[in-house]
Order: structure tokens, then C-alpha cells, then sequence
């Protein structure tokens, strides 16, 4: 919890999907920039809460109810990259990203992800509550696909491994 954290190469189970997990920023910083890289991040209401200028890249959020909550800050700069994770959520009514209606001003990257559930399809992959502005839609190269995962929660999904490309 803190500006600045860096969480790179963990795996955190967050236990009961009644827990928070990660908080990558408090208070009123004025920029968190916290970054997220490379973990395996299981269970949990919200698996990460982040705030002002994160960088979430290359984890795997499994069998949580959502994956990042995205809040805002006041007086910060709000704009969070969400990128090249796998989102496979607790069941098709998780999200994989959720954005807070308190999020009005924030600019969410997200693109390269991979959406699916322990149950198949999620209902809503990327949920937008913002009061007001622009939607909050799957990137571009974003999928919503069985991700396949190993044992060792890693991707067999050549589609996956492609980044999104199609064949």
C-alpha cells in the first residue's frame, strides 16, 4: 500500500471471496504509480484496487469476484494501464476489470487482455460504473476466451499467447 510499490513475480491468494486484496495506492497521494507484474493473484472480492497511474501487466487473476477495481483520486493524475493480463473470474457474473463510478475523469488502457470465467463467458468482462464520460470497452486486441490454463496457471491458448491476434 504506498506510492510508488512494485509487486512483480508473487502468487497471492487472497482467500474468501468476501477479502480485498491488493491496495496499490491510499490516502490522497497525488500519483500512486504502483506496478503489478508478472503475479499469479487468486480469490478475493476485489483481487486489486488500484488508483492513479498504476501499471498492472502480465498477471493472472484467478477465481476472483473482480479482478481490478479502479477508483479515483482526487486531484490525481487517473489515467491506469491495464495490460497482457488473463482475467479467468470466479463465475460469469465476475468482472475483469470494474471501474468505480467514482472514476468519472479516468483514462483506463486496457488492451492484450484475456477474459473467461471458472463457468465460461463473463457476463459483462469490462464494467463501466463512471457517473460520466467516454466507455470503457475491451481493447482492441483484448479476448474473451478460455485462456486453457496448465497446472502451473499458465496459457495453452495459442490466441492467448499471440497477444489477441487471431491466427
Amino acid at each position: 500500500d504506498g506510492a510508488g510499490s512494485k509487486l512483480i513475480g508473487n502468487v497471492i491468494d487472497i482467500g474468501n471471496m468476501a477479502k480485498k486484496g491488493i491496495r496499490t495506492a491510499g490516502g490522497t497521494e497525488p500519483y500512486s504509480g504502483g506496478m503489478l507484474h508478472g503475479n499469479l493473484i487468486t480469490g478475493g472480492m476485489e483481487a486489486v484496487n488500484s488508483r492513479a497511474g498504476d501499471s498492472i501487466t502480465n498477471n493472472t487473476f484467478y477465481d476472483n469476484a473482480k479482478g481490478v477495481v479502479h477508483k479515483a483520486m482526487a486531484g490525481a493524475l487517473d489515467i491506469t494501464a491495464v495490460s497482457d493480463n488473463i482475467f479467468l473470474g470466479h463465475d460469469a457474473g465476475s468482472y475483469g476489470i470494474y471501474v468505480d463510478a467514482s472514476a468519472a475523469s479516468a483514462l483506463l488502457v486496457n488492451d492484450f487482455n484475456c477474459f473467461w470465467s471458472l463457468a465460461g463467458a463473463m457476463t459483462s468482462p469490462v464494467y463501466q460504473g463512471m457517473a460520466s464520460g467516454g466507455a470503457i470497452v475491451l481493447g482492441a486486441n483484448s479476448i474473451e476466451a478460455d485462456p486453457l490454463l496448465t497446472s502451473d496457471y499458465r496459457s495453452r491458448n495459442a490466441q492467448v499467447l499471440r497477444g489477441g491476434r487471431a491466427d
